[in-house]
């Protein structure tokens, strides 16, 4: 299952908080009716927990609790512009981590978690006017690749080919930080 879903920025009268999205849970709506619909399935078929799916969900730099991986010229906007949105972002990240690390294996909904975390998204999905996915930094939240943007176009790419293509298997649990 790949989960690229956020909300549209909508500008607000405050000082505090003057960015929101037009849907200030869609992420963690989405990241519950995912599992909700996964727990019902199992549900009905308890055959097809045998074989449970992993999830990819892209979710934003800015919301690491381990290391700072937005730079320094974009930290005011990451942190306290965007605010709203992130607390959706990370809430999302928790809501899978969760139903895949139960140390009750049966409990868990998933079978493995990656977590994308691309810098400031430019651009639409056209791959040819990207820069390549071949080119990007990547990083893990721990050593994270520091950027300001990277293009839709090449992050979708990466995901293709370095989690579709192989399962992702070996990236589970990650937290990946993707820029140019």
């Amino acid at each position: 299952i790949i989960s690229g879903v956020g909300g549209t920025p909508q500008m607000q009268r405050s000082l505090r908080r003057p960015v929101t999205i037009d849907n200030p849970d869609v992420c963690a709506i989405t990241a519950k009716n995912i599992m909700q619909a996964l727990r019902e399935i199992y549900a009905e078929q308890p055959s097809t927990a045998q074989h449970k799916p992993s999830i990819a969900v892209i979710s934003t730099t800015g919301v690491s609790d381990v290391r700072e991986d937005v730079p320094v010229g974009f930290q005011f906007l990451y942190h306290v512009l965007l605010a709203d949105p992130h607390k959706d972002k990370k809430e999302m990240e928790r809501l899978v981590t969760v139903n895949s690390t139960d140390l009750d294996a049966s409990k868990r909904v998933l079978r493995g978690v990656i977590v994308v975390r691309p810098s400031l998204l430019m651009g639409d999905q056209n791959v040819k006017k990207g820069r390549g996915w071949e080119r990007l930094k990547v990083g893990q939240e721990e050593k994270p690749a520091i950027g300001y943007t990277v293009h839709r176009a090449d992050v979708g790419e990466w995901i293709y080919e370095q989690i579709v293509k192989s399962g992702g298997d070996n990236r589970f649990g990650q937290r990946i930080t993707l820029t140019n």
